[in-house]
């Protein structure tokens, strides 16, 4: 993730004249830096791979036949990265690591990203955060309803802004749709490159992406706006239905903040 964050602050200064000098003196001040003091390089010569974690690295998955690694995860590019598997997860609305009737969105790379961005209890994980009462489960299932709306609207605002890519001068892009499209597309496509070599389903998770909040948060923006402009009278529900989705979002910190406390 912190190499999107380099590559896509490098892209933007040197996109403006003015800037170029900064782009510059940025990146020639990260590599004489991060590459030594974040251990990229003291990993390359251990391991042979800067980027090494502390999980094997898994074969590159098949396009239609599934293939399964230790705790799957991602079995297909078909089933993984095709799929979203929302009637499954409002059923079972928490997953594990154990086998069980969550195996389905936990083979599904869009459903966990989703899962994991929306409630914290979804990975029951770490052990001081699980709970499996009614109510929670309840709750997660609200949420996951509730949360189909900014989810929507993100989609939309990015649709029209790719659609908008090839445009010059009146409808053009400006400079900040730009770098949300960037970074947005940016973080995603890094989620997916890693998930295709570390198939894991805990390789899949929201905070991966949050580094790129502001982008997704403009292309939210952008969506929200043009239900605004096409659709004034629907604006009612729509504002109602996000502020329902935040009190159910403070209702679930909050549950895990008590049982900590």
């Amino acid at each position: 993730s912190g190499i999107v964050l380099f590559i896509g602050v490098v892209m933007l200064l040197a996109a403006r004249k003015p800037t170029r000098a900064h782009a510059a003196a940025f990146a020639l001040a990260y590599l004489l830096v991060v590459p030594y003091f974040g251990q990229y390089v003291r990993n390359y010569r251990e391991f042979g791979n800067p980027f090494v974690t502390n999980m094997p690295l898994d074969p590159l998955p098949h396009f239609f036949h599934e293939t399964y690694p230790p705790r799957p995860g991602i079995t297909s590019i078909f089933n993984s990265y095709l799929s979203f598997y929302l009637p499954q997860l409002l059923r079972v609305p928490m997953i594990s690591a154990d086998p069980g009737p969550d195996q389905y969105h936990k083979t599904s790379f869009w459903t966990l990203l989703y899962g994991t961005t929306h409630t914290l209890h979804y990975y029951q994980w770490p052990p001081s955060w699980r709970s499996k009462t009614p109510a929670t489960i309840a709750l997660a299932r609200a949420i996951f309803v509730f949360a189909l709306l900014p989810t929507a609207l993100l989609l939309f605002g990015m649709i029209e802004m790719l659609a908008r890519v090839p445009r010059r001068a009146a409808g053009a892009l400006t400079e900040h749709e730009r770098a949300a499209l960037l970074f947005a597309l940016g973080f995603l496509g890094f989620l997916i490159a890693y998930s295709l070599r570390h198939r894991d389903f805990g390789s899949i998770k929201g905070i991966y992406i949050y580094p790129g909040l502001l982008a997704f948060a403009a292309l939210f923006h952008r969506g929200y706006g043009l239900v605004d402009r096409e659709h004034p009278g629907a604006m009612p529900w729509v504002d109602g239905a996000l502020a329902a989705l935040c009190a159910l979002y403070i209702v679930d910190v909050g549950s895990v903040i008590a049982r900590l406390v």
